[in-house]
């Protein structure tokens, strides 16, 4: 498969999971997703992974204009498992498009999981076909950690109401580039 319709696929998946996916640079719509999430958990706080050191320089400064209070400067810090986190940032390692997951490899799983929202910083060119060729990128051993993230977590309960947010991020978003 070429890069691009690995691109076109890993794109309609993340549309039909409810991911929003924005370009690479600041955008109206990146600010709205921010604030949307910042005004409906009524919370502040981002977690931005230590690994984030070269993120793109409008991140900082577009967390900050939605009203976030993040780890930038970048640096490693004790993370809790507080549920009044608002934002996680990671980069993801790889996506895959077959599914629309997001692989990240070595990223704290709390950073991922527990805040209600989840910005991802995604390079196009490290979209794969699907989980064997992830396996064949992951080196040997095999990471300690590997977190697979497909959109946000959802579940039904005995009457079938669907529930978002329950078991990991509530709203997720991709900024793809290159």
């Amino acid at each position: 498969m070429t890069t691009q319709t690995l691109l076109e696929q890993f794109l309609k998946q993340a549309e039909r999971l409810d991911v929003a996916v924005f370009p690479h640079g600041p955008t109206p719509a990146l600010k709205e997703w921010l604030d949307k999430i910042r005004t409906a958990t009524g919370f502040q706080e981002a977690w931005v992974d230590p690994a984030m050191e070269n993120s793109p320089p409008f991140l900082e400064e577009a967390l900050s204009e939605s009203g976030f209070q993040s780890a930038f400067p970048l640096e490693p810090r004790e993370i809790d498992s507080s549920p009044n986190v608002a934002l996680g940032v990671a980069r993801a390692d790889f996506g895959l498009a077959y599914s629309g997951s997001l692989a990240f490899i070595k990223t704290n799983p709390l950073v991922t999981l527990v805040p209600a929202g989840l910005l991802v910083v995604l390079d196009a060119k490290k979209i794969l076909p699907a989980y064997k060729e992830l396996f064949l990128e992951l080196t040997s051993p095999l990471p300690a950690i590997l977190s697979l993230v497909t959109g946000p977590s959802q579940t039904s309960d005995i009457e079938k109401k669907l529930i978002k947010g329950v078991h990991g991020p509530k709203w997720v978003a991709i900024l793809l580039h290159g």
